[in-house]
């Protein structure tokens, strides 16, 4: 989660540091640059920018803070967590730290040590609206939802139209099967934010599980035509008309996705089963072989390209996949399923 630096929380900052000299200046100067580099996305802008204060102002707290949070925008996590730690050394009450530290061990999947740190932020500013959404996000990904949905709750009581809570409150609940509660929030979410294509798309999710198909592909089309390089909203589309017998267009979401990201597995996998179903057994073998380069530990392709080459006649090849496919699937205690 990337956090907008606030102009006020600078200017309180560019005061703690020095007095109004020549270097103070400049530093405040380079301050701000990099806090605008860094809204914008100029990620490598803005460590060029906080490596001139931290030169000028070895002990400026936020400057080590700025620089971390570009370094995480630029997933460098780890040398991230280093900027963060210093930031912490020189003032223990930085809760900005605290926190930011706390998503760059989620983007290296720590989560329960980005929790410790979590709390620590919420511990020194109780009304971090940005710290209970992360936390959040953290429990999520340990599948503690319950308490995932009570940080999420939080957020939403501090700055009920902070559209991100409600779309991940909502992902939540697609965990404990609440599907129309789902809906709900990335309702919420979507009268917030209505270029939001997340909040489309998870609310397409939902109906997914619904069984609602059409109206799942609505809102599918809807966060594609806000986002056209939004691979999972064509895959999932594929899905939904899959299991309207579309297949002409599900193949055609398939391939728009695999074209966006040849390496995504999942398409080619169930662009196979299409052609499966249009009796085009050479051109689904083809799929399933691409699937398996991908991932040569999926059962499920194994044991589908075996039923193709069954049709084909190809009887030795199609043992030899299922096979395979039942080694696999003994190896993993049972095969992967894919919606």
């Amino acid at each position: 989660m990337k956090t907008a630096i606030p102009v006020l929380i600078l200017t309180i900052l560019l005061t703690t540091n020095g007095l109004c000299d020549t270097n103070s200046m400049t530093a405040a100067y380079h301050l701000l640059e990099g806090a605008e580099k860094l809204l914008n996305g100029d990620y490598n802008g803005a460590i060029k920018a906080y490596n001139k204060v931290i030169a000028l102002d070895p002990k400026h707290a936020f400057a080590y803070a700025g620089r971390g949070e570009a370094k995480s925008g630029l997933n460098q996590y780890h040398a991230a967590i280093a900027d963060y730690n210093k930031a912490i050394a020189l003032d223990p009450k930085h809760a900005f730290a605290y926190m930011n530290r706390g998503n760059a061990k989620s983007g290296l999947n720590q989560y329960h040590t980005a929790i410790t740190d979590y709390n620590k932020a919420i511990a020194l500013n109780p009304k971090y609206t940005l710290a209970y959404y992360n936390r959040g996000n953290a429990k999520r990904e340990l599948k503690q939802y319950l308490d995932a949905i009570a940080d999420y709750n939080k957020a939403i009581a501090l700055d009920p139209k902070y559209a991100p809570a409600y779309i991940n409150r909502g992902i939540t609940k697609m965990g404990l099967n609440q599907y129309p509660a789902a809906i709900t929030d990335f309702d919420k979410a979507i009268a917030l934010g209505p270029k939001s294509a997340p909040a489309y798309f998870n609310r397409g999710n939902a109906k997914l599980h619904l069984d609602q198909y059409r109206a799942a592909i609505t809102d599918y089309n809807k966060a594609i035509a806000l986002d056209p390089k939004y691979v999972l909203a064509y895959y999932n589309r594929g899905l939904m008309k899959m299991g309207l017998n579309q297949y002409p267009a599900a193949i055609a979401d398939f391939d728009k996705a695999v074209t966006l990201d040849p390496k995504y597995a999942p398409a080619y996998f169930n662009r196979g089963h299409v052609k499966v179903r249009l009796k085009q057994y050479r051109a689904a073998i083809a799929d399933f072989d691409k699937a398996i380069a991908l991932d040569p530990k999926d059962a499920d392709a194994y044991f589908s390209r075996g039923f193709a080459n069954t049709f084909l006649g190809r009887t030795e090849a199609a043992k030899r996949d299922f096979h395979k496919a039942s080694q696999l699937a003994e190896q993993a205690g049972d095969s992967k399923l894919k919606d």
